[in-house]
């Protein structure tokens, strides 16, 4: 099937399946698979912009007939140029400085980010909104059964007290090792603005240290390296942006909001080893807040 969508490319060469919706075409290129015509535009725009500012992203290669991507039965496919490099697989090995160069990383996608809203609008999300939206509506139908319903009130409300003050930008919203690149230890590339979107900016902060602890990363870092990593990535972003006191202050917040997102998102979607992931990453927050908050707050 693939083979026939690589000749609307004018393109041979050896396919292999790197995940559900991407494939390696001799490892050159990449192409993926959408389902929705808004996400992939979404991506695209990102990536051409970002390409102008002289941000490492994959090349768009166009069909044959000069257009960005082929829509074929309800499918919509677009071809990139292979990146170099590839995703950092064992944090063990070096984590102080790999966690301080994504934490400049992380920052230098932010500063490039500004300058993309600035030309043009993209989703403006609130995970203030959701708190209040979906994901209640979700626990409260659950019965309360995994998030008390005073444990979800306690976040939302701490949550709301300073969602004002949280300075908001365009955000890549998936950081994690596998959408940056590295090459022999240095940055090479970013991918995967797919769900790219307006929110808080220190969603992507959060988002990323969670998930260093994450069982589907597979880092196997231990807890107390957790805080290690957590000043070394605060230290690596502020080479190129300032955090506000407030938003030092309540990283755990943003954390505890995030984690009951995909609590509540995967016990939906059936996926009870990850829904329990995000609650045990909940509740080790939780215990352990007052440690990161002190260790963010003395991160210089």
């Amino acid at each position: 099937m693939l083979e026939q969508i690589l000749l609307h490319w004018g393109m041979q060469g050896e396919v292999s399946k790197i995940h559900s919706r991407v494939w390696n075409i001799s490892d050159q290129y990449v192409v993926k698979i959408y389902d929705k015509l808004e996400e992939l535009e979404r991506n695209l725009t990102i990536l051409k912009m970002l390409h102008n500012e002289g941000i490492p992203v994959a090349e768009v290669i166009p069909l044959k007939d000069g257009k960005e991507y082929l829509a074929e039965e309800g499918k919509y496919y677009v071809m990139n140029r292979k990146l170099p490099g590839g995703s950092i697989k064992d944090l063990k090995k070096n984590p102080i400085e790999i966690s301080y160069l994504m934490g400049s990383t992380i920052s230098r996608l932010h500063l490039a980010l500004l300058k993309c809203e600035e030309k043009l609008s993209f989703w403006d999300n609130s995970l203030l909104e959701e708190m209040n939206g979906w994901i209640y509506d979700k626990l409260k139908e659950g019965g309360w059964k995994d998030i008390s319903k005073e444990e979800y009130e306690n976040t939302k409300e701490e949550l709301c007290r300073i969602y004002s003050q949280l300075p908001t930008q365009l955000i890549h919203r998936d950081v994690h090792f596998g959408n940056f690149l590295f090459e022999e230890g240095v940055f090479s590339g970013y991918i995967d603005f797919d769900l790219s979107q307006k929110n808080i900016r220190i969603f992507d902060i959060a988002y990323y240290l969670l998930g260093v602890l994450c069982e589907e990363c597979r880092q196997d870092v231990r807890e107390e390296q957790w805080l290690a990593i957590i000043s070394e990535t605060i230290r690596g972003y502020e080479v190129n942006i300032s955090l506000s006191q407030i938003e030092k202050q309540h990283i755990t917040t943003v954390m505890k909001s995030i984690e009951i997102l995909f609590a509540v998102y995967f016990a939906g979607t059936k996926d009870e080893s990850l829904a329990k992931d995000a609650l045990e990453l909940y509740h080790l927050v939780r215990q352990q807040e007052k440690k990161i908050t002190r260790t963010i707050m003395n991160s210089y």
